[in-house]
């Protein structure tokens, strides 16, 4: 599945519906799709999510959430792809306007989580569907975000998001 085939999938499910629900759809339009599909979205999705692993994504999640562990981290990097590509070049292009910006858009309710664990899970669960057995990672997950890290203190991230940090939302 080429890049714009994967968008195409990722922001004809997204009007109006929330993270399960979506993932739901895009499981379903996998599975009519064939097994071929399936693999080449879960493929793409991997790559997508590995390119989202920064250090300046993770500072925003960080931030956001007010705090941010591993798994968090990729539920908020999979929150941001349920967006469509237009926010997550946005995300990649600028994390912390990104993060400033959030805004969904007409038809998107926001989600006040930022997490969207089921779009994780809807290529692999579609492969397993279709042919019974759960796909492997083309490609081993990065160990580290790319980029340079930051400190887990106020003032490093103050220094290094000083828009997000002092306009950050309360929780």
């Amino acid at each position: 599945m080429n890049e714009e085939e994967f968008w195409a999938l990722v922001e004809g499910t997204i009007s109006g519906l929330g993270c399960n629900e979506m993932a739901y759809e895009v499981e379903e339009q996998l599975k009519v799709l064939g097994p071929t599909a399936a693999m080449g979205f879960t493929n793409r999705f991997h790559e997508v999510m590995d390119r989202l692993y920064t250090w300046d994504l993770l500072g925003v999640a960080y931030i956001l959430r007010g705090g941010c562990s591993d798994d968090s981290f990729e539920y908020f990097r999979a929150w941001v792809v349920s967006l469509g590509r237009e926010a997550t070049e946005r995300a990649l292009a600028d994390p912390e306007r990104f993060g400033l910006g959030i805004d969904l858009g007409p038809g998107h309710e926001f989600d006040v989580d930022m997490d969207c664990e089921a779009l994780l899970h809807a290529g692999p669960s579609a492969v397993n569907a279709l042919s019974g057995e759960y796909p492997s990672r083309a490609n081993a997950h990065p160990k580290v975000p790319a980029g340079e890290p930051w400190e887990e203190n106020d003032a490093s991230l103050r220094a290094r998001f000083p828009l997000l940090m002092a306009n950050r939302p309360t929780r």
